[in-house]
This record gives structure tokens, sequence and C-alpha cells, in this order.
């Protein structure tokens, strides 16, 4: 897991390799405002990019989920979200199986902790990392933001 914020950037990126830097130069780079919502290509199945937007959600109604062949790069553009996280999936009851998707969803996740996102935030997660989004920081409120998904 990697986070921080869009204007610190640069820093984080010293330390990450050529695909994740492909991925966060376009996330800095790209324009919100030119984007549809729901998926948005870049290169085909490799590298694309999802503009989101809904309501937050008490953590606990959203399901807990893993990927095993995407990075996921969450960036906040407008509102805050609390994302529940795991370092591993090792032990944990699946609740249902997507792998054609990509994704391992669990109810149940013991020793998960939550990490806050604002506006400008981002928040990397690796394959194996167990995340669970949407959950609100105080109250439900509207939150738009971006997910890039890079294939390793």
């Amino acid at each position: 897991m990697i986070f921080g914020n869009l204007k610190d950037l640069d820093t984080h990126l010293k330390a990450v390799s050529p695909k994740l830097r492909e991925a966060l130069d376009y996330l800095q780079a790209c324009d919100p405002s030119a984007l549809k919502q729901g998926r948005n290509e870049i290169r085909g199945d490799e590298l694309y990019i999802m503009l989101q937007e809904g309501e937050t959600k008490p953590l606990s109604e959203g399901k807990a989920e893993v990927h095993m062949a995407y990075t996921d790069i969450h960036f906040i553009l407008e509102g805050e979200e609390r994302i529940g996280y795991a370092p591993d999936s090792e032990g944990l009851e699946v609740f249902q199986d997507l792998r054609d998707n990509d994704a391992l969803l669990f109810e149940k996740v013991p020793g998960e902790t939550s990490i806050d996102l604002y506006k400008g935030d981002f928040l990397v997660l690796v394959p194996g990392e167990v995340h669970r989004t949407w959950g609100y920081t105080r109250a439900s409120a509207p939150l738009r933001k971006l997910v890039v998904k890079l294939k390793l």
C-alpha cells in the first residue's frame, strides 16, 4: 500500500516501478472532466481508469475484496472516503468468488484497519491486499473518485 496526496507525488515516484510510475503519471496529468462515468480506456486491459460517483455508506455495509492481477489506485476528486484495509486474505472465508473479474469478496476481515482519504489523496493497493471501499468518514455524503487499474 502507498498512501499520499497528489501534490506530493514526485516524492513517491522515486520508489515505484516503471509500470506503476506510468499509471501515477497518467493520473497526475489526466483531466477528469474529459472522462465518462465508468471505464475509460488507456491501454486496453493493461491500464484503464474508472470514474465513479455515488454516496458513501457505513464501511461495514460493503464487501471487502482482493485482486490477484490488478493494482488499484484510488484517487479522491470530491468528498472523502474511508477504506478498510488488510495486508492479505490468508485464512479469510470467501463470500463470493469473482475470479473471472479478478476479485474475491469477503464479508468479515478480522484485524481490518481503515484509512481516510480526502480530496487530492490517493491510495495504491497491490494484488493480494484486501480493501473495502465507499465507507463514510462521518455521515453518508457524495463521493467522486477515480480508480486506475494497472495489470501486473
